[in-house]
């Protein structure tokens, strides 16, 4: 599962899901996908995904399913799309 979550936050990072994140958020994203003790990095990249615009890339809406169906797979609850793109949105008011 580590090796899934891997690929798949590396591609969400590949078509901008985190390109509105700051500085010091891309700077801890790009630590975690880089360290050897990958397993004990899991929590915080999903913790990412919940964080991701999707609904602004040509490609999200496939992206926003793909991510809430591993988020369900792994026993955990999908992303909902209105709060997720409420609190984008809060974030970028501030």
């Amino acid at each position: 599962m580590v090796m899934e979550i891997m690929k798949h936050t590396l591609l969400l990072s590949r078509h901008g899901v985190f390109a509105h994140l700051t500085d010091s958020e891309l700077d801890r994203l790009e630590f975690m996908l880089h360290q050897t003790e990958r397993h004990a990095h899991m929590e915080g990249l999903i913790d990412l995904w919940r964080k991701g615009d999707y609904l602004s890339l040509s490609h999200g809406t496939e992206l926003f399913f793909r991510t809430n169906m591993l988020l369900m797979s792994m026993g955990r609850s999908p992303i909902d799309a209105v709060s997720s793109q409420s609190l984008l949105e809060a974030e970028l008011e501030y």
